[in-house]
């Protein structure tokens, strides 16, 4: 396992920086989670005016810790993420992920401060997720490193299937599906606005891991269809099948960079064209995207695919295993 997929998925140690003591706050969630979920690394609270956060020492700063973080979540407010960030560049900290708004949808001065963010992240060679990020779960190791209220369960069965999604509230609307289909996951991203790494990236990462046979996608916008494209390929090489439910819904408009803001919710899917790629569904097809239709139709393709794994990764003349959930997002009945 490498440095950032331990990182990412099963860390030592991991900092909460701006942790609640009030387990009924937003911010304490990942604390009691975690707790919860008997994550067995160490967790190490960071607020400079409090001596515990819910029962645990808590340490002025990230780098006051006397332990080597792997990851930490920012929870504090959007003006003190830069300072907590460079924290955690200081202390060595390999995923770093970031709960507040306030970045690039905030207009120009979200978007200088957000362009800061990755400054600082890669200088230090930090995996930044977010900002915009309700967190990371990795149902093998009780790391519940998330703001999720579906993480309040009394118990997480854990599959072979990882979930990447720029929604964080998605994800619990598929933990709870998955479940009464008898689909389970193994870690499940909340890449928020992908400002430092996306779904290409994170997906990448995933790709060691040997508990995860395939993947499940729910992307917004296309941000980054390079890197989307790269894990493609790697996942089919890898033998492990990606399935992608496109949520680009209207109202839409084409920005630079190549992506579409979608800040609707409820409206039809469109497949307008992104600068750089042409239309998302053309796109995600050139990459060999088939269709699954339904969430049930996962434990379907999980199964057959696993034990196709092996043939499918001798075989060049196969197309990448992505499939395309492609479905109207406003309200109708439970795929």
């Amino acid at each position: 396992m490498n440095d950032y997929l331990k990182a990412l998925t099963a860390p030592s140690a991991v900092a909460l920086i701006g942790a609640s003591d009030n387990p009924t706050k937003l911010t304490a969630r990942p604390l009691v989670f975690m707790n919860k979920h008997g994550f067995s690394g160490k967790i190490y609270p960071v607020n400079p005016v409090r001596d515990t956060v819910q029962g645990v020492k808590a340490y002025p700063s990230v780098a006051d810790i006397p332990d080597q973080v792997e990851h930490a979540y920012v929870l504090v407010g959007t003006d003190q993420v830069i300072p907590a960030v460079e924290d955690c560049a200081r202390a060595g900290v390999k995923v770093v992920s970031v709960l507040a708004d306030g970045f690039a949808e905030a207009g120009p001065e979200g978007r200088a401060r957000q362009a800061r963010l990755v400054e600082v992240a890669r200088e230090a060679g930090i995996l930044l997720i977010g900002p915009n990020s309700t967190g990371v779960v990795d149902t093998r190791h009780g790391f519940s490193c998330t703001t999720n209220a579906a993480f309040k369960a009394d118990t997480l069965k854990s599959g072979r299937l990882a979930v990447i999604s720029q929604s964080g509230s998605l994800i619990g609307t598929l933990l709870s599906r998955g479940a009464a289909r008898g689909v389970y996951f193994s870690t499940l991203v909340s890449v928020g606005n992908e400002a430092g790494s996306g779904v290409g990236e994170i997906g990448a990462t995933l790709l060691d891991d040997e508990g995860t046979d395939g993947f499940v996608l729910f992307m917004e916008t296309i941000r980054n269809p390079e890197a989307l494209a790269d894990f493609a390929r790697k996942a089919h090489a890898a033998g492990k099948p990606v399935a992608s439910e496109r949520q680009i819904r209207f109202p839409h408009v084409p920005v630079e960079g190549g992506q579409i803001e979608a800040p609707g919710v409820g409206e039809q899917l469109v497949d307008e064209p992104i600068r750089g790629i042409g239309r998302p569904g053309s796109f995600l097809r050139r990459l060999g995207l088939q269709g699954v239709g339904q969430l049930r139709q996962l434990r379907t393709s999980e199964t057959r695919h696993v034990a196709d794994r092996a043939a499918a990764a001798n075989d060049p003349c196969q197309q990448p295993q992505v499939f395309d959930v492609a479905r109207r997002v406003q309200p109708g009945p439970a795929w």
